[in-house]
C-alpha cells in the first residue's frame, strides 16, 4: 500500500508513513497508485499531490510604467550634468581664450603692439599659432616700448613703425667706407656703397634675418637746395638715410626749406651725432646728391666743423672720401 499523502510505499500494516508521518487509517490504505496518479506526483519532482499546482509559475509579471519612467529621468539628468561639466570645463575656456586671441591679432593689426603683447601673454602656447606670433609680437613690443632691436649683432634705432614693420638705423657708425670708390658724377642708384650695402652687408645676416629684411622702393630726390638730381628710384634691402628723411626722423626746425646758409645748423645737432663702437664721432653719409653729383649730402660728426657737430652739410662732401660713417637702414618686418 501507498501513503496518500505523498506517495510514499508502506510496509503492510503500517499506522504512520515514514516519509511524511502521515497516519494511516484504514480509508487512507490503498492500493498502487494509477499511472495518471505517478506520473503527476512525479511532475512535481517528489511533491505532494496537489502541491505542484502551487509551484507553478504564474504569468510574467509586466514592468512598470513609473519606473520606466523613473530611469529615463535619471539618465537624462546624468546626460544634462555631464554636458553642463563640458560646457564649464571645456566649451567656456576655449571660447574665452579664442576671444584674447582675436582681440590680440586686431590689436597688432591696428598697430596697437604693446595692448596686442599684452593680450597673447596670457594664452598658453599650444593654443592655435600662439608660439609662432609670440616672438614676433615680443620683437614688436620691444620695438615700441624700448625704441629699439637688436638685429644681426647690431643695435637698431626705430624711426618708425607702419603696419607691421619698423624702419630701422644702425644706432652707432657700423664702419667708415667712401660713397663710391672714384671722384666721379655719381648717384644713389649707381654708387660703390648701396652696391655693398645690398651685397657683402646684407648677407652677414641669418638666413632667418634677411627673410625679415623687406624689400624697399627708395625714392631718390633732387637735392633741394641746388637742384642736382638725385637719379632713378631703386629697390633696396639697405639703404643710407636721404636728407628729407634725416630732418624727418631727427626733427625739423624748418631750416631744410627756409635756406639760412650752406648747412642745416639747428637745436638738432646733438640728436644728429653718432659714435662709433669706440666712442668717436664722425661724420656719417646720407644717400641724397650734393651741390654737385660729384658729391654727397653728410652730417657733421663734429671738429671738421666750426659751429659744432650734427651740421647738416647740404653742399656735399667728396664722393671717395673714404672716412665718411656709415649707418644703414632698413625696413624689417617684426
Amino acid at each position: 500500500m501507498f501513503c496518500n499523502n505523498c506517495g510514499n510505499k508502506l510496509p503492510p500494516g503500517a499506522a504512520f508513513c515514514n516519509s511524511c508521518g502521515n497516519q494511516i487509517g484504514e480509508k487512507e490504505a490503498a492500493s498502487a497508485p494509477t499511472g495518471a496518479q505517478t506520473s503527476q506526483w512525479n511532475g512535481a519532482a517528489g511533491s505532494a499531490p496537489g502541491a505542484s499546482a502551487a509551484h507553478e509559475p504564474g504569468p510574467q509579471q509586466q514592468p512598470k510604467k513609473k519606473s520606466k519612467k523613473k530611469r529615463i529621468a535619471i539618465i537624462g539628468g546624468l546626460v544634462c550634468v555631464a554636458a553642463l561639466l563640458v560646457a564649464v570645463l571645456v566649451v567656456v575656456p576655449y571660447a574665452q581664450k579664442s576671444s584674447a586671441y582675436n582681440d590680440a591679432v586686431t590689436l597688432f593689426e591696428s598697430g596697437q603692439y604693446e595692448r596686442a603683447y599684452t593680450a597673447l601673454s596670457g594664452l598658453p602656447e599650444d593654443f592655435k599659432d600662439v608660439s609662432a606670433l609670440r616672438p614676433r609680437y615680443h620683437r614688436a613690443y620691444g620695438a615700441v616700448v624700448l625704441g629699439s632691436v637688436e638685429l644681426g649683432g647690431y643695435d637698431w634705432r626705430v624711426l618708425d613703425v607702419n603696419g607691421g614693420q619698423v624702419l630701422l638705423l644702425s644706432e652707432h657708425i657700423l664702419e667708415q667706407r667712401a660713397y663710391h670708390d672714384t671722384f666721379t658724377d655719381i648717384t644713389w642708384e649707381g654708387c660703390g656703397l648701396r652696391a655693398y650695402l645690398n651685397g657683402e652687408f646684407y648677407n652677414r645676416f641669418t638666413e632667418e634675418e634677411r627673410e625679415r629684411i623687406t624689400e624697399t622702393q627708395v625714392t631718390n630726390a633732387d637735392n633741394p637746395w641746388y637742384g642736382t638730381s638725385g637719379g632713378n628710384a631703386t629697390s633696396d634691402k639697405i639703404f643710407l638715410l636721404s636728407l628729407d628723411e634725416v630732418v624727418q626722423y631727427f626733427g625739423d626746425s624748418g631750416q631744410l626749406g627756409n635756406r639760412p646758409g650752406n648747412s642745416i645748423n639747428d637745436q638738432y645737432n646733438a640728436a644728429r651725432i653718432a659714435r662709433d663702437t669706440n666712442g668717436n664721432a664722425p661724420w656719417w653719409w646720407l644717400r641724397s646728391p650734393g651741390l654737385y653729383s660729384l658729391f654727397a649730402v653728410g652730417v657733421d660728426g663734429g671738429g671738421r666743423v666750426i659751429d659744432g657737430g650734427g651740421r647738416v652739410d647740404v653742399g656735399g662732401i667728396n664722393v671717395d672720401a673714404d672716412e665718411g660713417g656709415v649707418r644703414p637702414a632698413l625696413w624689417l618686418n617684426l
